[in-house]
């Protein structure tokens, strides 16, 4: 069992047990940081709309206050560039996923191959995507009962203690979260699996939930963990051009600023997102479907969106 070996250097492998969250997200970083070099066309075709983006976002603080036809100018780009941002991550989702899963297994990556199979299931991924949003807002709802009776408890507790009571509200809503982000991950694996197996999207659906079954709520963790510490890099590209504004009070400097750490922040994040449905989607199947690593690679050989 070589692949993970050669793929992320100092991984040996895989064993058959529940990856611990912290496991996941290092293995996540880091095929993200391998599959840039295959993934070099994906990272400059996004880099174009995310630094665009990035500069839009520079006079959103100024725009609040003005009352002129320029903000409102500036708001419908945004709007625009935020719709074609959306469209560019998910086609490129759809051609990076497979090349990261190859990465993953140690096997060549084909990027071409990758992108031509992927571009001809959207019509299956959309009709995945549209079935998961109503079944995913369906189960928000339903993990919302036992969450806001306890919720409920709590405020009636607060009415007895005071302020103090309120603390309890913190652990609730980490849980809840978390709950959320495990139900978005076990449709993420069925994307995957849609992505590199031979099924279709009800069936890939009902194999996300079935290779994520009794490990949701891991998976939830990862998420949440991925989601703040992506935040954190993002804010921190946008912090610095705030600084440079409050510095030197230019606009003009705020936008440059933005344009480059736009396109860097958002660039590294979709390659941190898109290597941990991979990383998740590979972990799962080893433990369920009680697979090693090069098992696992000749289960995929006769895909050709995950060639091997």
């Amino acid at each position: 069992m070589t692949g993970i070996s050669e793929s992320l250097g100092d991984i040996n492998g895989f064993q058959l047990r529940p990856r611990k969250p912290g496991e996941l997200i290092d293995i996540a970083i880091r095929l993200a940081a391998r599959s840039v070099r295959s993934l070099r066309p994906v990272a400059i075709a996004l880099s174009v709309p995310a630094a665009l983006y990035g500069a839009s976002l520079a006079t959103t603080g100024t725009d609040l206050i003005r009352t002129d036809g320029v903000a409102q100018a500036n708001s419908d780009v945004r709007s625009a560039l935020s719709i074609v941002m959306g469209l560019s991550m998910f086609v490129l989702l759809l051609i990076a996923i497979p090349v990261i899963v190859n990465v993953h297994l140690g096997k060549q990556p084909m990027l071409r191959e990758s992108a031509r199979t992927s571009l001809r299931k959207i019509p299956a991924l959309l009709a995945f995507a549209v079935v998961s949003s109503i079944a995913g807002f369906g189960l928000v709802l339903l993990s919302f009962i036992p969450f806001g009776i306890a919720a409920y408890a709590i405020a009636q507790v607060a009415r007895v203690v005071g302020v103090v009571g309120m603390i309890l509200f913190v652990p609730l809503y980490l849980a809840w979260s978390i709950a959320i982000f495990g139900i978005a991950a076990r449709f993420q694996v069925g994307f995957v699996a849609l992505l590199i197996e031979k099924i279709g999207p009800m069936s890939a659906i009902k194999r996300g939930f079935k290779l994520s079954k009794g490990r949701w709520m891991h998976l939830g963790v990862v998420g949440f963990a991925m989601t703040l510490l992506t935040y954190v890099v993002v804010g921190a590209f946008f912090g610095v051009g705030w600084l440079v504004y409050n510095q030197l009070g230019s606009v003009a400097a705020v936008r440059a600023v933005a344009f480059i750490g736009g396109a860097v922040a958002i660039v590294v994040s979709f390659f941190v997102f898109a290597a941990l449905p991979a990383a998740m989607y590979v972990d799962s199947r080893t433990r369920n479907d009680a697979l090693d690593l090069e098992q696992l690679g000749a289960s995929l050989s006769d895909i050709p969106s995950a060639l091997v």
